[in-house]
């Protein structure tokens, strides 16, 4: 990492190009202050401080949900190598890229006519939501954790007897604790800063986040604008914040040499293993269940959606999956180097992981309004509109990127 941060230190342009990502993401935030002058918080639809205390209330369970179902797998993996829960690990990861909308009507159309109604509906399915995607975060970070463990400390372990769950109170969790805590404070942030409520059914305004209320305010209240901007400012202010914290614990995470790491060096055998294997299957079923019942509901989709002729419909299906194919190649290659230069400098990492505080709405409209007008009429619309969301998937992949690459 010494090689590559020098690397990095010599091509200042890469933190140079990060900045400006960063910069043009968060701007029209603070640019809305400036045209809209709010004139304080008063009016508002909502208690503030109910939404606030709701907002980080239902951040900290979704965060702790998350890590409770990830931390044991990624011991498993680790430690252990369980194949099985190497595996679900890998696999955890698809569910955390995948779109909120399809993961809301995913647990709907699941659970909704169940017992397990609760986890589709109302402050419950809020938890259900947003829990969901960091489960393959906390997965992997405490792999990675456990499997970066000094051999030598792996080795004292099995030659001290200890066993089952003694093993893992005493050692196993917390040898991974910080990156238990890294991969919470960073479920923390994205839970607090996501509008998932508004797609949950049940949850209108009484279990809206302040996100989900900042949308509604663009959406449904004009006369309040105004104070749109004051809201987000503060909302970002809180995630750098916790940003800065998350640096300041990444600080202390720390990598064994490949040849003194421990990976897979406990045994696991009998009852232990199968009980692994079903943990690890339990898991990824749970998370691709809601994704196959999205796709059982879609059979009798339409097959205009494969057509790009039909104008109602777009580019129809292939063109979609031509464009997001576009975009994510793009993004990545773009975005893991950027990522890399926000990883290897704290007060870039710090704002670039705070860029998730700026929802994909309130980015829209606002970039709309600072950004779209005045590159339509040179570049075209076509080409802006390209433009924006690129810059909004740059800044998108730069909080992860920067996290795993730091």
């Amino acid at each position: 990492m010494v090689a590559v941060g020098e690397w990095v230190d010599r091509h200042g342009l890469l933190s140079l190009a990060a900045w400006i990502v960063v910069v043009l993401y968060l701007f029209p935030i603070i640019y809305g202050l400036t045209v809209f002058r709010p004139a304080g918080l008063g009016g508002l639809p909502f208690s503030l401080s109910r939404v606030a205390a709701w907002t980080l209330l239902q951040a900290a369970a979704s965060a702790t949900i998350a890590v409770a179902a990830g931390w044991p797998l990624g011991v498993l993996a680790g430690f252990y190598g369980s194949r099985a829960a190497r595996a679900a690990v890998a696999a955890s990861l698809a569910p955390f890229m995948s779109p909120v909308v399809v993961v809301a009507l995913g647990l709907r159309s699941l659970y909704q006519d169940t017992p397990l109604a609760l986890l589709a509906h109302g402050w419950t399915g809020v938890l259900a939501l947003h829990s969901y995607f960091n489960i393959g975060l906390a997965a992997a970070f405490t792999a990675s954790a456990a499997a970066s463990t000094e051999r030598s400390v792996v080795e004292t372990l099995l030659l001290i007897g200890l066993r089952g769950p003694r093993l893992w109170l005493r050692a196993l969790l917390p040898l991974t604790w910080r990156a238990a805590l890294h991969a919470w404070l960073l479920a923390f942030l994205y839970s607090a800063t996501s509008a998932g409520p508004l797609l949950v059914r049940g949850a209108a305004y009484r279990y809206y986040t302040l996100e989900a209320w900042l949308y509604t305010l663009y959406t449904g209240f004009p006369s309040l604008l105004d104070r749109v901007p004051l809201l987000a400012a503060l909302e970002l202010a809180a995630a750098a914040a916790l940003a800065s914290l998350v640096s300041l614990l990444a600080g202390r995470l720390t990598l064994s040499p490949l040849a003194a790491r421990g990976h897979g060096i406990l045994p696991l055998s009998g009852r232990w293993r199968l009980l692994a294997m079903l943990y690890a299957l339990l898991v990824t079923v749970y998370l691709y269940a809601p994704l196959a019942a999205v796709a059982a509901n879609a059979r009798g989709a339409s097959l205009e959606l494969l057509s790009s002729r039909a104008g109602s419909v777009g580019p129809g299906l292939v063109g979609a999956m031509v464009n997001s194919l576009a975009y994510a190649s793009t993004v990545a290659i773009l975005g893991l180097p950027l990522g890399l230069a926000a990883g290897l400098r704290r007060s870039l990492g710090v704002a670039a992981l705070s860029t998730v505080a700026v929802a994909p709405v309130a980015y829209g409209v606002a970039a709309t309004l600072v950004y779209y007008r005045l590159l339509a009429p040179v570049a075209g619309a076509a080409l802006a509109s390209v433009l924006l969301i690129l810059l909004a998937h740059l800044a998108a992949s730069l909080p992860l990127s920067s996290r795993l690459l730091e």
